[in-house]
């Protein structure tokens, strides 16, 4: 799997991107990633969500666009991204977002718990 992400890391094919996005989930969400591969992992996961968020929904993240989001894992990560935003400038909200997101999608929480260490 691993490999299959680092030969399309670039592509621009939405059916790819969306392929990685859910191999880059199964990866995050069950901890089979060894620690130092898996913040690579995460970025970019979300990296290939905001392309897919800007070709699928037309939204970048400035736009403040979640409300047109209706896949569940899309959402996840719209909130995660915004996490990254809060991850500097309030360590609260920040906490705050991670445990609602482990609130509401129980799947995440490996992601949720390796987000809390660093």
């Amino acid at each position: 799997m691993v490999l299959y992400l680092k030969e399309n890391i670039l592509t621009s094919d939405i059916r790819k991107i969306s392929l990685i996005c859910e191999i880059e989930k199964a990866l995050l969400t069950n901890k089979i990633l060894p620690e130092e591969e898996y913040i690579k992992v995460y970025y970019m996961y979300l990296s290939h969500k905001l392309i897919k968020f800007n070709y699928v929904y037309k939204i970048g993240f400035e736009n403040n666009g979640y409300e047109y989001i209706d896949d569940e894992d899309d959402f996840v990560a719209y909130k995660l991204i915004e996490s990254v935003r809060l991850y500097e400038n309030n360590k609260v909200m920040y906490i705050n977002m991670l445990k609602n997101i482990v609130k509401n999608y129980e799947e995440y929480r490996n992601l949720i718990d390796y987000l809390r260490k660093i």
